[in-house]
Formats: structure tokens, sequence, C-alpha cells
């Protein structure tokens, strides 16, 4: 048995998916062709192990040694419908009678575009994949409203690796403190976050002491001024995977007020380091980690809206506290290395040729 597989911007969790399913299937030859991540992610290649890898950039034309890589394949696993490169390959294997399954970490928003976007997968995509590999419910939701059989669609694309970010003391014993990991720009909310957070320390309400933000983006020299005139806003900067993973068993609440976010991996990391996710409703991880009521869910990124999520949560007592990240760590349990590995080698052996 032969796999294929494609991923667009390999991330520091992927590589230890690959590895690890490798690792566990010697008898499978996997073969991955991959983009490289916008960001650095310095150990990379360390983290891939033995894995057989290709790096493309997304407008590659395939070459003699690509083309002989694909010789024999089992199954393709395209990342997505819209990188020219993986296009490419999933012809040549199309032609070699080679099924495909798509993963895809797009989530349900219910908008014009959806709709429309059902219409237009109904009649150009549905018939070119066998399945449809995805995140979680919200991505499940979707797909089966663009026509995908239930029993065709797959979750657990995403997943942390829970020997680097593991769960630590419990929440009661750790630092007062707020932690928000991600690309400072607008649709990340991270601008009304710096503004809720201040202005709760303003009002002696603040029963968080801290709020740390770690990541890059064009918004940083805002996020640095509210550094400035709030001390209790710490900028850490870009993070690799195992400083984050420090920074998450330090920290009791991770908050992630996007406007958009198909499902958000860190999410998944914070809350098997123990952490509770205060979550706006458009991050496409939420149905995942928290019930529809939860009182850590952000109804609206608008500054009030985020300041009084903060408020109510970080007034809670220790015991319920304790209990809060308790169940949070339980669903991220589910999520793991091993059910991804036994995910892959099911779609290979059920829809592979």
């Amino acid at each position: 048995m032969k796999i294929v597989y494609s991923w667009n911007g390999l991330p520091f969790y992927g590589a230890r998916c690959l590895r690890h399913f490798a690792e566990q299937n010697p008898e499978v030859e996997l073969v991955v062709f991959a983009t490289r991540a916008n960001v650095p992610f310095e150990t990379i290649e360390a983290e891939l192990g033995a894995v057989s890898i290709w790096w493309v950039t997304a407008d590659d034309d395939l070459s003699a040694k690509h083309l002989g890589a694909l010789v024999g394949a089992s199954l393709f696993v395209s990342s997505g419908w819209n990188i020219p490169v993986f296009n490419r390959i999933r012809r040549v294997l199309w032609a070699q009678d080679c099924p495909s399954v798509l993963v895809a970490d797009n989530c349900w928003k219910g908008n014009f575009r959806q709709y429309v976007g059902a219409l237009f997968y109904r009649i150009r995509y549905r018939h070119q994949f066998r399945a449809v590999w995805v995140p979680g419910k919200s991505g499940r939701r979707l797909f089966n409203f663009y026509g995908v059989c239930d029993n065709d669609i797959y979750e657990g694309l995403y997943t942390a690796d829970a020997t680097v970010y593991s769960n630590s003391d419990p929440l009661s014993r750790r630092t007062k403190s707020v932690l928000f990991v991600g690309q400072l720009i607008e649709r990340k909310g991270v601008l009304e976050l710096c503004e809720a957070f201040a202005q709760m320390v303003a009002s002696g309400k603040a029963e968080c002491h801290e709020l740390r933000i770690a990541g890059t983006g064009c918004l940083e020299p805002v996020v640095l001024k509210y550094c400035e005139l709030c001390p209790s806003i710490r900028y850490l900067g870009f993070l690799q995977p195992r400083e984050i993973a420090k920074e998450m068993r330090q920290t009791r609440f991770l908050v992630l007020p996007s406007r958009e976010e198909h499902w958000g991996l860190v999410v998944h990391e914070a809350t098997l380091s123990g952490c509770i996710p205060l979550l706006s409703r458009y991050v496409g991880s939420m149905p995942d980690f928290l019930p529809f009521d939860s009182p850590a869910i952000i109804e609206l990124v608008k500054v009030e809206a985020i300041r009084q999520v903060l408020e109510i949560m970080s007034a809670m007592g220790s015991e319920e506290l304790d209990l809060f990240g308790e169940a949070a760590s339980k669903a991220a349990q589910e999520i793991n290395l091993s059910r991804w590995s036994d995910t892959l080698l099911e779609l290979a052996q059920r829809y592979g040729k």
C-alpha cells in the first residue's frame, strides 16, 4: 500500500502526525508533497524523521522525479482543491485510477457564499473525492450540506501532540493570566481583546493579572502601544511550539476572539495543556470544546462582549475553575495522534485501490 499525502503549509503538528503514522505503519509507503508554512518552524525536518517528503511551491510543475514518486499510489490525500501543484498531482493519479480523499478545514457559517458553494461543490468536486476528512463537528455539518454522505466524512484532521502540550498544575494554582496566540491581524480580534483587558484593569475589576500575547503581524505596533499604556498587557513576540506549550502550562485561559477561524489548532494545544478556552462563536473548534450555552463563549467580537466573558470566567472560584478545566482537558484527550494515524489507515483501506 502506498499513500501520497499533500499538505499546504506543513506545520509543526503536521510533521508530528506524519511521523507518527510512518512509525506506527512501517508496511505502508508514505510519500508527502508539501509547501512550507509562512511561519518559521525551526525543527520541521527533524520532526518529520524518516518521512519521505518533496518540498514544492503552490505553482510548481511536476518534474520527472515527482512523477516517479507517484507511481503505484493506492490513495491520494488532497490538501484542499485550490492548490495548483496538488491539483496536478490529483490529475496524474486520476489517470492511474488512484482515488482521492479531500482534507479541508472549512467550517459551517451558513452564509450566502456557502449556499452557492454547495451547488458548485456538487457539480465540480463531489465526484472527484471519495471521502472528506475534517477537523470536527462544524466541518462535518458543512460537508453534509455540500452533499457528502455522513459515512464518508471523518473527523480528527487536526491534532496537537500530547507529548509537547501536556497538563500540569490545576488551574487554581496557576498565575491569574490570559493568553492569546495567533497572528496579530484584524480578523483575530486582538485589538478588541487588548482594549477589553485594558478597560477591565482600569476599572479595578481585573481578577486576571496579566494578558500575554504571542504572535506577529501587521497590528504589532498597536499591540505594543497597548503594552505601554497598560503594563498588565505583555507582548511575547513569535514563539516556537515548545515555548508556547510552556506558556500554556502556566496560564489559566486561552482567549481567541476571532471574526473567522476555520478550526484553530491552538485551542486543542491549550486544552491539552489544561487551559480553559474563551472562544468567539466564529471559531470552528468551538462546538468540539464548549457546550453552546457555555459562559466561555464570546457572542460578538466587540470590546464589551469580550470584557464580559473575561470578567465572568476570571471571577470563578477555585473548585469551579478546576472542574471547568478538567472538562476541557477531557474533550482534548479524545483528539490525538493515534486517532489521526488510525483514520489515515482506515481511509487507505476503505477507499484506496
